[in-house]
């Protein structure tokens, strides 16, 4: 093999590793864009029967799954962490200061149990702080994955038929066994997707 095949070979090599590990945190979002795109083909193709514009009919399917499954995600995200927030905003301490009192005369040692409450609240607190780059990392990763997901689901949705044929006619199999393979996952996917 000549040296320049074989730097070359080591150089695609690389990029291609490279390229596994850029797109590793991303495969969920890739898999979800296939199956949303599997699951409202029949949507898309009924909006571009009335469109007759492939384009358009693509943006609106993505703004179909955004509307119906990726906002009530959010808000009822939202809303338990509204719950939770409520949760300790209507913690009253002096309950608790109370009960620690009533244990306090019964066990005949006091015990500051408003002083541990004070502390935990403020680990917690704490806590927030150190994780906070984390989520802040964790909720750019979210918007990026999105940004992935529709823009395969827009190709998909567009393009779908095109790449599902140049997938039959890319695998080695008899036309036979690629119908039948082929039949065979859709089966399968309608079954996992709708019930049987």
């Amino acid at each position: 093999m000549k040296r320049e095949n074989v730097i070359f070979s080591i150089i695609f090599g690389l990029i291609a590793i490279l390229s596994i590990f850029l797109i590793q945190p991303f495969i969920s979002y890739i898999i979800l864009a296939a199956v949303l795109t599997y699951t409202l083909f029949p949507v898309y193709s009924l909006i571009r029967k009335k469109t007759n514009q492939p384009r358009l009919s693509s943006v609106i399917s993505i703004t179909l799954v955004v509307v119906l499954l990726i906002i009530p995600s959010f808000l009822v995200a939202q809303r338990l962490a509204q719950e939770v927030t409520g949760a300790f905003s209507n913690f009253e301490l002096s309950t608790v200061q109370r009960l620690g009192d009533y244990l306090s005369g019964l066990m005949g040692n006091r015990v500051d149990f408003q002083g541990i409450i004070d502390s935990f609240f403020n680990e917690v607190r704490e806590s927030i702080f150190e994780i906070a780059p984390n989520v802040i990392g964790s909720i750019m990763e979210l918007v990026l994955g999105l940004f992935i997901m529709f823009f395969v689901m827009y190709y998909a949705f567009r393009d779908g038929e095109h790449i599902l044929l140049r997938i039959k006619q890319m695998l080695p199999l008899e036309t036979s066994l690629k119908e039948k393979l082929f039949h065979e996952v859709r089966t399968v996917t309608q079954g996992v997707l709708y019930g049987q």
